[in-house]
């Protein structure tokens, strides 16, 4: 809770907002991380990945995150909670976080009267949000809420990693372009139904054609 508060506060002189600009450092290497969905220990083990393969080359860890660090997982808060202390600066000694927004991330809101709600499935996060709330914990609930909020606020929704002056040395990264198919659900309800194990070229049509268009451009 102290995190999002101090994150809050931090968010209103932020500048980057709208876009992230990189400009490569020979002596740092990057790493992209895709969807965390409130898988703390994963976040945790490929930052200590991150951090002892780059100590081997002399280099500085900049992790890139890719959105939807909520939902789906029972450690929503203390996920948001070490990217947002690292977005700040707290952890820059060890490694660097830049993060850019997800859909599952700019779709929490906060209601008048202090709950809140999502517009995507699963919405796991504003569940725990309201639990904290029923459980007497309103206040608690509201700095934490209201500081994913502004994650997704003040963090871009594109990024680009410039290696050098022309256009072909650069990297655009982000979350994914609409419309955002979510095709890890779709996938595992359609195995699921056929009980078998196809090749991705070989699905029917219905999920091919949002399967290579997510997989190309998200």
């Amino acid at each position: 809770v102290e995190i999002a508060r101090r994150f809050i506060e931090w968010s209103k002189n932020r500048a980057d907002g709208g876009g992230l600009l990189l400009p490569a450092q020979l002596n740092t290497e990057y790493y992209f991380v895709g969807d965390l969905h409130a898988q703390f220990d994963s976040l945790t083990g490929i930052i200590c990945q991150a951090v002892a393969e780059s100590a081997l080359h002399g280099r500085h860890p900049h992790l890139i995150l890719l959105g939807d660090c909520i939902d789906r997982g029972e450690d929503d808060f203390a996920t948001v909670a070490l990217i947002q202390d690292a977005i700040m600066g707290g952890l820059h000694r060890y490694f660097t976080v830049s993060y850019i927004c997800g859909n599952h991330d700019f779709a929490i809101d906060v209601m008048p009267h202090g709950f809140f709600y999502s517009a995507v499935s699963p919405a796991d996060t504003t569940n725990h949000l309201n639990a904290l709330s029923k459980q007497g914990r309103g206040a608690d609930a509201l700095i934490l809420g209201k500081s994913i909020i502004e994650l997704a606020r003040t963090a871009p929704y594109m990024g680009e990693l410039v290696w050098g002056t022309a256009p072909q040395q650069s990297f655009i990264f982000a979350h994914a372009c609409t419309p955002h198919t979510d095709m890890q659900q779709e996938l595992q309800q359609w195995y699921a139904g056929c009980n078998i194990n196809m090749p991705y070229t070989e699905l029917p049509e219905h999920l091919l054609y949002p399967c290579r268009d997510d997989f190309m451009r998200g």
